[in-house]
């Protein structure tokens, strides 16, 4: 086949998937796609086969041998992918294995850059995107779910509170800190509707991005209720009139 360079993991490749078609499988399996999705691969029956976790691991490892290009930085993605898959307790790697595929997962991705035109993409799907209360429940089960299977004891948890409770933070801290959040989102951002001091109307998502981009206090305007205007601190005159 074209696609695939005429090489020795080619042909292990290929021997590993004939001979998974030939073998009744009475243990764990994994669906795999012999020509990848990402390659022009479909989901046809004669494209699937059923192998073991190990050999569906090392199938992915032999595809990023078998290709060259753009075709490689997939497949790489591909097994980077399936390395960090943690709900699969049936693959086990080794530290070294795991390097290696960090290691070729990260030299792909060597000048590669998103197009402009994929950027605006993302960002425009993604601004103003409001959380359906479906998708809100989901969260909160399974977060629920996650704290009901959490092995951390009540008396660790208890421990932790209070090492942190009134802990003063140095300067240097709160910088990095700073830093760290700048012009980040916050989970539940909010669309607002504001008032500046000379009777200016702005509309924004994320009130605390916006405030730093116009330089005011955002705590006094999140926290104001009656929607009345500030009468002091950075946000004077500022007024909520809407938030949703």
């Amino acid at each position: 086949m074209n696609l695939f360079l005429k090489n020795k993991y080619s042909k292990w490749y290929f021997n590993i998937i004939e001979n998974a078609k030939l073998i009744e499988r009475n243990c764990y399996i994994e669906r795999h796609h012999i020509i990848p999705k990402s390659l022009g691969g479909t989901n046809d029956l004669n494209n699937i086969v059923k192998l073991t976790a190990k050999e569906h691991y090392i199938c992915h490892l032999l595809l990023t041998k078998m290709v060259e290009g753009k075709l490689k930085r997939s497949m790489c993605f591909a097994l980077n992918a399936i390395s960090n898959c943690r709900k699969n307790s049936h693959l086990k790697l080794t530290a070294k294995q795991y390097e290696r595929v960090k290691i070729q997962y990260s030299n792909s991705r060597i000048g590669f850059n998103i197009p402009e035109n994929i950027r605006q993409k993302i960002s425009k799907t993604k601004k103003d995107k409001k959380l359906t209360e479906l998708h809100k429940k989901a969260i909160s089960l399974g977060r629920q779910k996650w704290l009901e299977h959490n092995t951390t004891s009540i008396e660790t948890r208890q421990k932790h509170s209070k090492n942190h409770k009134g802990k003063v933070l140095s300067i240097e801290t709160k910088i990095k800190i700073g830093l760290a959040s700048k012009d980040r989102i916050q989970s539940g951002a909010k669309n607002w509707i504001l008032q500046s001091p000379n009777g200016e109307i702005f509309k924004c998502f994320c009130l605390k991005r916006f405030c730093n981009e116009k330089h005011i206090s955002w705590k006094p305007l999140s926290n104001n209720k009656d929607k009345t205007k500030i009468i002091k601190g950075l946000s004077k005159g500022w007024q909520v009139l809407s938030r949703f």
